[in-house]
């Protein structure tokens, strides 16, 4: 094998190589571009509004309560019985439609 046969079987070799890293590279470029335009203010329209009824009714209710029915409340949206007030709220802001029905519908709030 000659000196130049090596050096073309080389140059082959490195250019496969950046090829693969070009397509990684791109690849990683649109899954950040993915999630960055997920991140828009219009993405999240599923989320709960601080002046939705089902929200007011359940801090109403955890407002009123007592530490049996906080931990009912506790339990079903955030799965942690010892939950405080404001991770409850932040919770609840983040749940769906469907998920604050299911909430309201245990609770059998109206």
């Amino acid at each position: 094998m000659k000196l130049s046969e090596l050096k073309s079987i080389i140059r082959e070799v490195l250019a496969e190589q950046s090829n693969k890293r070009s397509v990684e590279s791109q690849k990683n470029k649109d899954f950040k571009f993915e999630a960055k335009k997920s991140k828009s203010k219009y993405a999240y329209t599923n989320e709960v509004a601080k002046t939705d009824w089902r929200f007011e009714a359940i801090m109403k209710l955890w407002d009123n309560s007592g530490l049996f029915t906080r931990k009912k409340i506790g339990t079903l949206v955030m799965r942690k019985p010892n939950a405080t007030r404001d991770q409850i709220v932040k919770e609840l802001y983040d749940l769906g439609n469907e998920d604050i029905n299911m909430v309201v519908d245990t609770l059998k709030l109206e």
